[in-house]
């Protein structure tokens, strides 16, 4: 039923009628960008509520006629989203918020450096009983305890941009040297260090597990470079077709990685790692994010600052259907976990930044 009036809602839209503001399903509000809770531990949605505009606000973005399940204001911006052990993370600006899906509660700690200093951590992950964060500017990887946000320890790493956990290891993309670092979590160590790429800007960036391997995008070489984690060794590099440059966030459906582009990039690098070859570049009219899977299909985002689209993907064909418009701002990150699809949304003009809780029916 969610889906027909989608559907629905998709041909007014297409005719130049705006949908209207949706109506909150529920009460979860957590606002983090208040100065009173940009740092340290929020203890629940329903505490932060006061703080938060409502989901019918005039400021508060809009799905379609979609009604959001709740509604989540991170800090600023959102640079990663993920689920694991049993929630969904979201790494803003200067922390980390912890949503519950079973009971729409929301934690939220701040990733300071070790002297107390507010950092930024837009990229992290989640493993081991731990939150990690990368520091760029400081060339640090910080590690957090899971359950209570408190400082664990620092490792030292070169210009960390994205990370990622897998069975055993937490591997940094080390931007600027051209490397992946692979961190053992029992030692709190870099174990070994592999070379994918040139020195120099515009290395690697976001990381994603595939076929076995650790893969990363290589913008500088436009490129995505591969690492055989049982040996550490180069597994292999892949051009992208043109155009696509593959600094953004990566997708992962069967064989083939689906990478978006640095942040006003209009294209989505697709590529078949077990083939090793590129297959195309399919290019929107706004910057894309990198896609989810939902059934048999993915969705992406696409962003034109003051609004944008959610759209559906054929992962073989790369055929796109119909989308669903974005009011109010741009979507930037897509995550589907829990029966939902959650969706960050940024404002230029306010510089405020939303989550939105979809039911995950209406993608179907």
């Amino acid at each position: 039923m969610i889906a027909l009036t989608v559907a629905s809602v998709i041909v007014v839209a297409g005719c130049g009628v705006a949908p209207p503001p949706p109506t909150a399903t529920a009460s979860a509000i957590v606002d983090a960008s208040d100065p009173a809770t940009s740092s340290g531990e929020v203890p629940t949605a329903a505490a932060g509520a006061s703080k938060a505009t409502s989901p019918g606000d005039a400021l508060t973005p809009s799905i379609a006629s979609i009604d959001p399940l709740s509604v989540f204001m991170p800090d600023r911006t959102v640079g990663t989203m993920l689920s694991a052990d049993g929630a969904v993370w979201a790494f803003d600006w200067s922390g980390v918020l912890r949503i519950d899906p079973a009971t729409d509660e929301a934690r939220r700690f701040g990733l300071d450096a070790a002297d107390g200093s507010d950092r930024p951590s837009v990229f992290g992950a989640i493993g081991f009983g731990s939150i990690w964060v990368g520091d760029f500017e400081r060339d640090e990887v910080r590690r957090f305890d899971e359950a209570t946000g408190a400082f664990t320890t620092t490792i030292a790493t070169t210009k960390p941009e994205g990370l990622l956990v897998d069975g055993t290891s937490v591997w940094v993309a080390d931007h600027r040297t051209g490397s992946v670092s692979r961190i053992d979590p029992v030692t709190n160590r870099v174990v070994a260090t592999v070379e994918v790429g040139e020195d120099g800007r515009r290395g690697p960036e976001r990381l994603a597990a595939s076929g076995g391997k650790i893969w990363t995008g290589i913008p500088n070489a436009l490129a995505v470079a591969g690492i055989d984690p049982t040996t550490n060794t180069a597994a292999g590099t892949i051009v992208v077709a043109p155009p696509g440059n593959p600094c953004g966030d990566i997708g992962v459906y069967g064989d083939r990685l689906f990478v978006s582009g640095c942040s006003l990039a209009e294209a989505l690098a697709v590529v078949d790692v077990k083939a090793g070859v590129a297959v195309a570049s399919p290019e929107f009219n706004g910057a894309v994010t990198a896609p989810v899977t939902v059934g048999d299909h993915l969705w992406l985002g696409i962003g034109r600052g003051a609004d944008g689209d959610l759209t559906r993907m054929d992962p073989s064909s790369l055929e796109v259907g119909p989308g669903v418009p974005v009011t109010g701002g741009s979507p930037t990150v897509l995550l589907a976990a829990s029966d939902s699809m959650w969706v960050a949304v940024e404002q230029e003009d306010s510089g405020r930044a939303w989550i939105l809780r979809l039911p995950l029916a209406a993608f179907q």
